[in-house]
């Protein structure tokens, strides 16, 4: 339960940074939101998806990839309308990954016990 309150405290702050903010009181703005999740209100899940999506990429950031013979460490991503194209640290390499094959590149190329600080 812990989870999912500091995943929806996440949800709300990256409304926040996307430019959402409540008119009037705060606490109402997010309860409505809450309910409107709660209740499957479609662009509030979309906006949920978006979030999980991001949130999925940004932990990428840092971590060691193995991908047909190269070995790197992921620094930054960017998403097209049929990629998420990745970046790497020194080598500069370039990886683009279709956008419904994220899941299993992640599964199959991340390793995710190595991240850059342990360089």
């Amino acid at each position: 339960m812990t989870d999912e309150i500091q995943n929806f405290d996440e949800f709300i702050a990256w409304l926040e940074q996307d430019g959402l903010s409540a008119k009037k009181s705060k606490r109402l703005w997010r309860k409505k939101i809450f309910t409107n999740l709660v209740n499957n209100e479609s662009k509030t899940i979309e906006n949920y998806e978006d979030f999980l999506l991001h949130k999925k990429l940004k932990n990428i950031v840092g971590k060691s990839i193995n991908y047909q013979d190269i070995v790197a460490i992921i620094c930054d991503y960017k998403i097209t309308m049929q990629y998420y194209v990745f970046t790497t640290y020194i080598s500069k390499y370039v990886i683009k990954v279709k956008i419904d094959s994220l899941d299993d590149f992640i599964e199959k190329c991340i390793d995710s016990t190595m991240s850059q600080h342990e360089y």
